[in-house]
């Protein structure tokens, strides 16, 4: 299906519409039963994936960086004015928000219909192709492409828990409570006015260097691994539809992954023990914990070698990541936008480099391989 007339060069527009064309394959090529009518519409998705692409990239490359409360007597912003008035004529509660089967209703109790609705939207979505393909799949609940969307359904879950407690802290006038929105940290790897910064970009690289160093390092250089066939979702495919479904697949999972984190691990645990402790013990301690909760990961890996490695050598590389994204946290005057972005790229890149180097063993595989 052709894309719409851009002033573009035809390599560049091809590029871009490159997972939208996959997709539209992919859906050509799929075993499980669907009316033309069903069938037509998911091949519509592969449109809207490339229109989607070209809006998020216009639409982020010049956002502005918000920061946070610095000091006391600093007056009240726009957005703690904002957060004050919504709390104060909230509809309901936003403990609401802690219930994982209500996904966005704390949004919508403290008046943020935009961000409300569209968690309550990506929630049931996440879900709904969790047991559409369950249903449908030779493998049942044990297929990759289920637990995929729960892990995403997750980390809507931190997101919207994380997001109402930083909107209480800013409606108080809190120190360091951090004034991105939602948009703003989804916006931010595409934000030039975010990766324009030595900081993230060369921390960027600097993070790479050591992950992919230390994985090769442990598996004794790059593997021999088969890649004239794509393992997708346990379905050997072309490479041509297999590399952008996944990258699609990737670019779409740590959207959700790196702003829940931030928010999360920076935006309550790191200003919280700031407040309390001083920043200096407020980023150890936020960069402590964010390496402490990856360690469950190990519990993915079925080899017992591959499990204590991962604790012995990826654990400590996590934190060390933790430890300079809560530092780029502190140095952006709290801003979450440079360590959301950072975070971002970092898993990004970090599964498409092992994902083209073994295309038979990544977290969208039949067979899952943990890289740090």
């Amino acid at each position: 299906r052709p894309g719409p007339r851009l002033f573009v060069s035809s390599r560049a527009w091809s590029r871009l519409v490159a997972p939208g064309r996959a997709w539209s394959r992919l859906v050509a090529s799929m075993s499980v039963p669907l009316s033309p009518e069903r069938r037509q519409s998911w091949l519509h998705c592969g449109v809207r994936i490339r229109l989607l692409v070209l809006l998020s990239l216009l639409a982020s490359c010049s956002r502005p960086i918000a920061v946070a409360r610095m000091s006391k007597v600093e007056p009240a912003s726009a957005s703690e004015t904002d957060s004050r008035e919504r709390i104060a004529n909230r509809r309901c509660s936003g403990s609401w928000a802690y219930l994982p089967v209500l996904m966005g209703l704390g949004q919508l109790c403290h008046n943020k219909d935009g961000e409300g609705g569209t968690l309550a939207v990506l929630g049931a979505s996440e879900l709904a192709s969790a047991v559409l393909v369950a249903r449908h799949s030779a493998d049942g609940a044990n297929n990759p492409a289920v637990g995929l969307p729960l892990v995403a359904y997750q980390d809507l879950w931190v997101l919207g828990i994380s997001d109402m407690l930083i909107d209480r802290d800013r409606s108080k006038s809190l120190l360091y409570a951090p004034t991105d929105s939602m948009v703003d940290l989804v916006a931010a790897p595409f934000n030039l006015q975010v990766m324009k910064d030595p900081k993230v970009w060369g921390g960027l690289f600097g993070a790479l260097a050591l992950g992919v160093g230390v994985s090769l390092a442990l598996e004794g250089g790059v593997p021999d691994a088969q890649r004239d066939r794509v393992n997708l979702f346990g379905k050997d495919v072309a490479p041509a539809i297999g590399y952008p479904v996944g990258l699609g697949t990737f670019a779409g999972l740590f959207s959700h992954v790196a702003p829940a984190e931030e928010m999360l691990f920076r935006g309550v645990v790191q200003s919280e023990l700031a407040r309390s402790y001083g920043e200096g013990l407020g980023w150890l301690g936020g960069s402590l914990l964010f390496g402490a909760a990856h360690a469950p990961n190990a519990l993915a890996l079925e080899d017992a070698q591959e499990q204590r490695e991962y604790l012995m050598y990826g654990l400590p590389v996590i934190t060390l990541l933790g430890s300079y994204l809560g530092y780029l946290y502190k140095d952006s005057g709290y801003s979450l936008a440079r360590p959301a972005a950072l975070h971002f790229w970092y898993d990004f890149l970090l599964s498409a480099t092992f994902f083209a180097i073994d295309p038979q063993n990544s977290p969208i595989s039949a067979n899952v391989d943990i890289r740090f």
